[in-house]
């Protein structure tokens, strides 16, 4: 095999392994657009559930499959931790809602906001003696009123 055949395979392999780079960088972002853009989008008058408790606002399809989306196999532990409910408030531009089990108040309890401006949704899980759990849409920091509900709590 001579030098210009080594230089065309060479250059042919290059190419190619570029293409397919290039491929598996759109495939990713496209995932991640997807990812985003495909979840359910929250509906615009969800300010109206103030007042309601979190059961109510939890039967909303955008709002039950983003939360389950976002909690994954802990779903059942958060809904168990947030039975026993508080009236939703709305602080800034936070919808936030709490509770904790059923004769376990103080001791195990959950918590959502949902972020009006930015349509996300933040949750915690809190166990007392345990690390709280943290769980938030895009991987963005947790809301100052979800650690500070938390701080509540004094063991954290």
């Amino acid at each position: 095999m001579g030098q210009e055949e080594i230089m065309f395979i060479f250059s042919t392999l290059k190419s190619r392994s570029l293409i397919l780079m290039g491929l598996m960088v759109v495939s990713i972002v496209t995932v991640n657009a997807q990812t985003k853009a495909g979840r359910p989008a929250l509906p615009s008058n969800l300010a109206r559930y103030v007042g309601e408790y979190p059961v109510e606002l939890m039967k909303v399809r955008a709002v039950k499959s983003r939360l389950r989306t976002l909690i994954g196999r802990r779903y059942s532990d958060f809904a168990t931790s947030i039975s026993v409910q508080h009236q939703i408030t709305k602080e800034g531009d936070f919808l936030f809602a709490s509770g904790c089990m059923a004769h376990a108040c103080t001791i195990k309890e959950a918590a959502f906001v949902i972020d009006l401006k930015n349509n996300r949704i933040h949750a915690v899980i809190y166990e007392q003696g345990s690390v709280p759990r943290f769980f938030n849409e895009d991987r963005t920091a947790t809301p100052k009123i979800l650690l500070e509900w938390v701080r509540e709590f004094g063991d954290t």
